[in-house]
């Protein structure tokens, strides 16, 4: 929390924000509604790249042009665009629908293309195959719905689709063998992961 206070995107103490009615991320355009990884790279996106105010201007600075970009989210920005073999282009290509996608990350074709390299690194994917290793159910369902809520959000139907049947089988706790629809889903994941190299 106070890194984000540091940083102008929480304004207002915890405390302060419920006696004066103040919303959590003023600084924001739109709430935020998206999943755990989502938040956390929106977030992250906030406090790197966008402008922020600069110390002493308060919350209207952007009229009285008080805001600044960071030095090092200018440069790194500049990389990621030079070097991204990753494309509204490719995507679409795989199956996706970027333009959704885009819409869903503010109309930010640099951020969603950043998300989409945080969806298909997601942790999740492990933890799925390592579920239906087990045969853990729970687990596996757990781990499918996370990505459900991820592939979903980030409009990439191609590797959506059959996480959302193995999430439904997995509700429902089904028995049987698993392994097969995880496979694909690892491979759409690495197919995925390819169009970025």
């Amino acid at each position: 929390m106070s890194i984000l206070r540091e940083n102008g995107l929480l304004p207002f103490a915890p405390e302060r924000r419920r006696q004066e009615r103040a919303p959590a991320f003023s600084v924001c355009r739109e709430p935020l509604t998206c999943t755990n990884t989502a938040a956390y790279a929106i977030i992250l996106h906030h406090i790197h790249c966008c402008p922020v105010p600069v110390r002493g201007s308060g919350c209207g600075a952007a009229a009285s042009g008080g805001l600044r970009r960071t030095e090092g989210a200018q440069a790194s920005e500049r990389t990621e665009k030079e070097d991204a073999m990753l494309t509204i282009e490719t995507l679409r290509a795989f199956g996706a629908d970027p333009e959704e996608g885009v819409s869903r990350c503010m109309g930010n074709e640099g951020f969603y293309l950043r998300m989409v390299r945080l969806g298909y690194a997601d942790a999740n994917f492990e933890a799925l195959s390592a579920a239906v290793e087990r045969n853990d159910l729970d687990a596996a369902f757990e781990a499918a719905h996370a990505l459900k809520g991820v592939l979903s959000n980030l409009s990439l139907t191609s590797v959506c689709e059959p996480v959302s049947a193995l999430t439904e089988q997995l509700r429902r706790r089904e028995q049987g063998d698993y392994r097969p629809q995880v496979e694909q889903i690892l491979s759409l994941r690495d197919a995925l992961r390819a169009l970025d190299d």
